[in-house]
């Protein structure tokens, strides 16, 4: 497989012969049957063509069941999860723009969860003192 995309060139009419490139990413993504991405969120876009097999996603608390020729859109903060519920891998292929960051990529919801329990746990402490 090529190295993803890593910018795209967007021709606006309105503006002559002007080019602009846009920071991206897309690949090519495969996940085996019962694998699960559980509910994170990111600082970025990403969209989802589902090329073959059967996807539970959640997005925002509303569940999808997708198959082949499906797209899903996820904009900035939006808390989603995937799960391959089918008994073939499911194939997708997934944009991302901007440029998602080198690190912290993923904003998984159960980490976010315990470090509010950890600072509500450390604000009671203090309180004590």
């Amino acid at each position: 497989m090529s190295a993803p995309t890593r910018f795209l060139i967007v021709r606006l009419g309105s503006l002559g012969d002007i080019i602009h490139a846009i920071p991206a990413a897309a690949a090519l993504r495969a996940a085996l049957p019962g694998a699960k991405i559980d509910l994170h969120d990111h600082t970025f876009e990403e969209s989802y063509f589902i090329v073959s097999g059967q996807v539970r996603a959640t997005a925002d608390g509303e569940t999808y069941e997708l198959g082949p020729g499906d797209v899903v859109w996820t904009g900035v903060g939006c808390v989603h999860s995937f799960a391959n519920i089918g008994t073939e891998p499911v194939r997708w292929i997934e944009t991302q723009a901007p440029l998602p960051p080198a690190k912290e990529v993923f904003r998984f919801e159960k980490d976010w969860t315990q470090y509010a329990a950890d600072d509500a746990a450390s604000s009671q402490t203090r309180i004590a003192s």
